[in-house]
């Protein structure tokens, strides 16, 4: 159990490959560990932890907001050029991931299928879906908001207000983010001066 726990905190918490860790262990006078018992150990502790990961998933889906981000996941063993799809869904407390083989709306829709409230994403349309079934409101993103001013900037000059507006919620939340995680209600009272 202890050796279990180690190698999950060590490639989740710190970042740490399995093949490093296979090496840290051998270089340390331990036995020489192959990086697949390693993998071993991971996948034991995910089937230990499925009720969490669901804990997770509902928690997330009966909140107000949530924010939904997907990426290409490439697999590099046993199948050539296969690519998957990391999806995640988040909230303030938790974050749940899920790996994919399509980039489907299927896929929120199936994980969040009772989702209410607000739906933080990018344009993509591969969450409409969910939206559109569910009494979502579609919120975007201020990173890809600001990247459409920033497209259109050279033809209409005055988007630099808007552009100078996200530059100041950008810098308060940092501000906020200087003492831990903030709450809403700090990030709002810290807002108001700009709005």
């Amino acid at each position: 159990i202890g050796l279990a726990c180690e190698v999950v905190a060590r490639k989740y918490h710190d970042i740490l490959p399995l093949e490093r860790q296979a090496r840290i262990f051998k270089r340390d006078g331990g036995s020489k560990i192959a990086p697949s018992t390693l993998y071993n150990q991971t996948k034991h502790v995910a089937g230990l932890l499925e009720e969490v990961y669901e804990a997770i998933r509902q928690d997330i889906e009966a909140g107000y907001v949530r924010h939904a981000d997907e990426t290409r996941w490439r697999i590099l063993e046993g199948v050539e050029n296969k690519t998957q799809f990391v999806w995640v869904f988040r909230n303030d407390r938790h974050a749940y991931f899920t790996i994919e083989d399509t980039r489907s709306g299927a896929v929120p829709l199936k994980v969040m299928a009772g989702a209410a409230g607000a739906l933080v994403a990018d344009d993509y349309a591969g969450y409409n879906p969910l939206v559109d079934e569910n009494e979502l409101e579609r919120v975007q993103c201020w990173a890809h908001t600001r990247r459409k001013f920033l497209d259109i900037l050279d033809y209409y000059p005055e988007c630099a207000l808007f552009l100078d507006l996200v530059s100041d919620l950008y810098k308060v939340d940092r501000e906020c983010r200087s003492n831990g995680p903030p709450t809403a209600n700090q990030r709002r009272a810290a807002c108001k001066h700009i709005i």
